[in-house]
């Protein structure tokens, strides 16, 4: 008969008095109150939760000023260092403030005993106690809720989390700091996103001994990291991080992204799967670590990026083979590819300071090279996109420290991309080559552009944003129908070539050229340019083919000056040759100043100065000189709307019709005049 029962029936009818028989006893208060759960606060400042063995349904919560400790399976009564600190008349409910608590409480421990409980922890002071959950063998199965964060990133508790349950479900984050460790024993469900932080002491442990499992997903970080058994290996995680300078993991599935930071990687079992289906990253976890590709006993699937190491690496070596289907980056301050990389088409990227391309990428992939730490100088060892290489794009980009190629760079390469906000030198006495476009950019144009060789893309265009610093020959191969630009060469007693392939060129640009030995633009006359724009030519010998041939600048030449096309004066122009007498000035074409308020003078000395076209024809020039020696004869005609002047030192012979409203002074040693002079 239950005590209820009995009281009831005690009142029911009179009862004789009589000793205890045996195997009988009465129930005191005493009794009842070991029916209850307790509250108790050692003097360790311990605060201990204890269930009396019934199957209890706790709630712990704080409200920013009072702990909350509820359970409608039983009352709860506070004892030792708890008695008297209830304010809550409910005794269901235990409520009390912690800051007037003698002494501090340090950790909050819950033990529900026997019996299938359930613990909720719905919110928690941050800074202070860790939380501990016991679970004995045989008790029953418990469950735990972590439903409001433990801790916070800037505030986080300095005692032990400890977890222990047969099932263990996350909804909040977990933030320890000090010397705490984390322990979670038992099967874990991420109910949501869920980071586990334990910082900054390198004895700190974060430790996992069941299955992870999703929906969310998991960022858990500490000095040791250890997780026992597979991760979403039931219901995928959507993303997981595992950073530790040690590191233990087993297999991991995934539907996003996965990260691995370590420096210390143990494998259980020692062949290990990664499933995932975004990034995968791994790096060192000490600044400066050092990294080796590739790991043999991990098998990584479903991934749709690759990442390996991170802006605190010194360096990562790859001394075999690999496969790398996906989107790839290697990022540390040296990257040595000492054997193949297979892109399978996908793009490759390297951010470093220094890659050693030792070895080919096959692939059609395009390859990116950033720099680093974009103040530091790029440098960029071994031949890129050499024999046996894939035809990929490749593309090179830094800040102001700049771009160096110290070997050559081949033509398996479609198109190649610079763009550096500090200079870019080329060493290798080849040029450089690519199968499409090449685009060369220093500076945003205001930087150099050192080549020993010049550049080739013979199917393809040449944009060089940068002053070009010639140390040999500059041999400039376009294909046909593309452009050729660049924004100033220093030729420094070397030759300039720029030729079409397979055709002509649309269009060469170039801003001033000074100390050119040989400059030429499709000077043999098998492929002439459309078009051609020259702001100034320093050089011993000019020779230009073009269409249209469009003057912004000065031409001086020590020898000879030949400019084949018809050309159109942009500004107040001097053409000069070497002015001997076997040199020339000679322009193949039509003569038209571009908006009628140029001026153009042609000083041969006494050499000749040949002109084949009509000058003026379409838009006059303002005035038009020339001074020769030897023998001439003009028989285009001349239109300005201001001077002409011819001073010859030989015969000077005018066929045709001169008009100069400004007037015509014409000289020569004689001169004669077959023409007409208006």
């Amino acid at each position: 008969m239950s005590f209820l029962n009995r009281v009831r029936e005690l009142f029911a009818k009179p009862q004789k008095r009589r000793g205890l028989g045996r195997g009988r006893r009465i129930e005191s208060l005493e009794d009842r109150t070991l029916l209850a759960a307790t509250l108790n606060l050692t003097p360790a400042g311990d605060l201990i939760y204890g269930g009396s063995g019934v199957a209890n349904d706790l709630t712990i919560s704080f409200d920013g000023t009072n702990y909350t400790f509820s359970d409608p399976s039983e009352q709860i009564n506070g004892v030792g260092g708890m008695t008297g600190l209830d304010t809550n008349p409910d005794p269901n409910i235990f409520t009390f403030d912690p800051s007037t608590t003698v002494p501090a409480i340090a950790q909050i421990i819950v033990n529900t005993n026997a019996g299938d409980d359930i613990i909720t922890l719905l919110s928690m002071r941050t800074g202070g106690e860790g939380f501990d959950v016991r679970n004995d063998p045989g008790e029953g199965s418990d469950t735990i809720n972590i439903n409001g964060d433990i801790g916070s990133d800037v505030d986080p508790v300095l005692d032990n989390v400890i977890l222990r349950g047969e099932a263990v479900n996350l909804n909040a984050n977990i933030y320890v700091g000090g010397t705490a460790d984390v322990r979670v024993e038992g099967p874990v469900n991420l109910i949501s996103d869920v980071e586990i932080i334990a910082i900054p002491d390198l004895t700190q442990a974060i430790t996992f001994t069941g299955t992870i499992d999703g929906p969310g997903g998991l960022i858990a970080r500490a000095a040791n990291m250890e997780f026992q058994s597979d991760i979403g290996s039931i219901s995928p995680v959507d993303h997981f991080e595992g950073t530790g300078q040690k590191l233990t993991v087993k297999d991991v599935t995934a539907t996003g992204d996965m990260t691995i930071v370590t420096d210390l990687l143990t494998l259980s079992p020692p062949l290990t799967t990664w499933i995932g289906g975004g990034t995968f990253a791994v790096a060192p976890f000490t600044p400066g670590g050092d990294m080796v590709l590739p790991q043999d006993q991990i098998a990584v699937f479903g991934f749709t990026a690759l990442e390996f190491g991170n802006a605190d690496t010194n360096s990562i070596t790859i001394v075999e083979d690999v496969l790398l289907p996906v989107d790839t980056t290697f990022t540390a301050a040296t990257v040595n590819v000492n054997r193949q990389i297979d892109n399978g088409g996908a793009p490759t990227r390297f951010i470093t300071n220094e890659l050693n391309a030792n070895f080919r990428i096959i692939g059609d992939g395009d390859l990116e090279v950033g720099g680093l730490v974009p103040t530091a100088l790029l440098t960029i060892n071994g031949q890129l996109g050499g024999n046996g290489w894939g035809n990929s794009n490749i593309s090179v980009m830094n800040g102001d420290g700049g771009v160096i190629f110290n070997n050559a760079f081949g033509s398996h390469v479609m198109n190649f991309t610079v763009d550096s906000a500090g200079d870019v030198e080329f060493t290798s006495a080849q040029a450089v080559n690519a199968s499409g476009d090449i685009s060369i950019t220093s500076a945003l144009g205001e930087g150099t552009i050192t080549l020993p060789a010049g550049v080739q893309a013979p199917a393809g265009g040449i944009e060089l944003a940068g002053v070009v610093e010639l140390t040999g020959t500059g041999t400039f191969r376009v294909g046909a129908g593309s452009d050729f630009f660049a924004g100033g060469i220093n030729a420094n007693g070397n030759n300039v070539y720029i030729r079409g392939v397979g055709g002509a060129i649309n269009l060469v640009d170039i801003f001033d050229v000074v100390g050119a030995n040989l400059f030429r633009i499709d000077s043999s006359g098998g492929s002439t340019a459309v078009e051609v724009i020259l702001s100034s030519v320093d050089a011993s010998d000019i020779n230009v083919r073009g269409l249209d041939i469009d003057l912004f600048g000065d031409l001086t030449a020590a020898n000879n000056v030949s400019l084949i096309g018809n050309v159109g004066v942009d500004d107040d122009v001097v053409i000069t040759s070497g002015g001997g007498a076997t040199n020339r000035i000679q322009i193949g074409g039509l003569i038209d100043a571009v908006d009628g308020d140029e001026s153009l003078t042609l000083n041969g000395g006494v050499g000749r100065v040949i002109l084949t076209g009509e000058t003026g024809g379409t838009t006059p020039l303002v005035n038009f000189s020339v001074i020769s020696g030897g023998s001439h004869y003009i028989t285009q005609d001349i239109t300005v709307s201001g001077m002409v002047s011819w001073n010859n030192s030989g015969q000077l012979v005018n066929r045709a019709t001169i008009t100069a409203p400004g007037g015509a002074t014409l000289i020569g040693t004689p001169f004669i005049n077959q023409g007409t002079i208006v």
